[in-house]
Formats: structure tokens, C-alpha cells, sequence
């Protein structure tokens, strides 16, 4: 379970990096196409490693580890799985709340942007930890905790 939490902590700490350079950046498509797949990547590694990937890993995995002991305990698979999608988006939304209010400024709701910004840095990180969790769980819940190959 926790190796597959480091490969999804990876898989989103990388989504997270491109989707806020993509959403937040000057990065213009100017000069060519080659100058601007280079800053994006450069950027990209450079805001996922600063930023994005101490939080998913010092926070998001036990978080996410905490969800799935809360859950496990229900046994409707949809509820189930409609629990940990809104928990993790919660946990976000927690995570953003409590960091504005160290900071000691909150969002302005009636801007766009901001709101936008909410999104992008909370929930969405949050979210796709948990979906993406959840394709890589599918898998070992059919086959068991080990792939084995069909030969031997």
C-alpha cells in the first residue's frame, strides 16, 4: 500500500506542477514551440520539487492513508468510494484553510482568480491523489496485493 502511495504522490505532485505553470504562468507560446515545452518543464520540476512535492508527501500520504482506514470500515462499495473522493477534496480544503489563516488573509470569493487559485492549489491535487489512488487500489483488490504473470 505505501509504495503505491509514493507513485501516486509522484503521479500528482508532477500533474499539480504542470497544471498551476499551465493555469498561473506567463509562459507564452512566443518564440516556438520548443522554447515553450522547455520553460514549462523547467518550471514545472522547479515549483513540483520548492512547493507542491513536500506537501503531497509530508501530508497528503498520511492523509490519504488516514482515509483509507476511515473507509474501509464501510462495506457499500459506492459509498465507499464516493467517501474518500469527498474526503480528500475536504482534506484539501482543511489543508488551504488552515494555511490562509497562519498567513492571516483569505481568499477574496467575488474574484474569479482566486477562486480559480482555490481550486487549482487544493482541491484539485487533493482530488486527483484520491482518484488516481483509487485506479492504481482496483487492480490489487481483484488480484490480490501481487501481480503475478500468467507464465512461468
Amino acid at each position: 500500500m505505501f509504495k503505491r502511495k509514493l507513485v501516486v504522490a509522484l503521479l500528482t505532485t508532477i500533474n499539480a506542477g504542470i497544471i498551476y505553470m499551465l493555469f498561473n504562468n506567463g509562459i507564452t507560446l512566443e518564440n516556438s514551440i520548443i522554447s515553450f515545452i522547455s520553460d514549462l518543464f523547467v518550471f514545472t520540476i522547479l515549483i513540483s520539487i520548492v512547493y507542491v512535492a513536500p506537501i503531497v508527501f509530508i501530508l497528503g500520504i498520511p492523509i490519504s492513508i488516514g482515509i483509507d482506514k476511515v473507509t474501509n470500515k464501510i462495506r457499500n462499495t459506492l459509498t465507499k468510494v464516493v467517501s474518500r473522493f469527498l474526503l480528500h477534496a475536504v482534506s484539501g480544503i482543511i489543508f488551504l484553510s488552515v494555511l490562509f489563516f497562519l498567513q492571516g488573509s483569505l481568499p477574496i470569493i467575488s474574484d474569479g482568480g482566486d477562486i480559480i487559485n482555490l481550486i487549482l492549489v487544493s482541491i484539485y491535487p487533493s482530488t486527483f491523489f484520491g482518484l488516481i489512488d483509487l485506479v492504481m487500489k482496483i487492480p490489487s483488490d481483484v488480484f490480490g496485493n501481487e501481480f503475478k504473470p500468467l507464465s512461468k
